[in-house]
């Protein structure tokens, strides 16, 4: 299961099986995909997504980087 949230609107977005397309309704229009299978996810404002940590039991957020050469890295 994959497990996101928006933290524009505070929806909670799960992936329970792989092609599990969910979507919030806010204007990010947060999604995500794959289930355990795999990780697919977007938005307007990818500032904006929470993911979740099973091992610490909380959303983490990610660091976007200004440089196009560089990955997201997740906190």
């Amino acid at each position: 299961m994959s497990k996101i949230i928006c933290l524009e609107c505070n929806t909670i977005l799960e992936s329970l099986s792989r092609h599990d397309f969910v979507q919030c309704k806010c204007p990010n229009n947060l999604f995500l995909d794959g289930g355990e299978d795999y990780l697919r996810f977007g938005g307007k404002d990818l500032s904006k997504i929470g993911f979740w940590d099973e091992k610490e039991q909380k959303f983490n957020t990610l660091k976007i980087s200004d440089k196009k050469d560089e990955q997201l890295e997740l906190f």
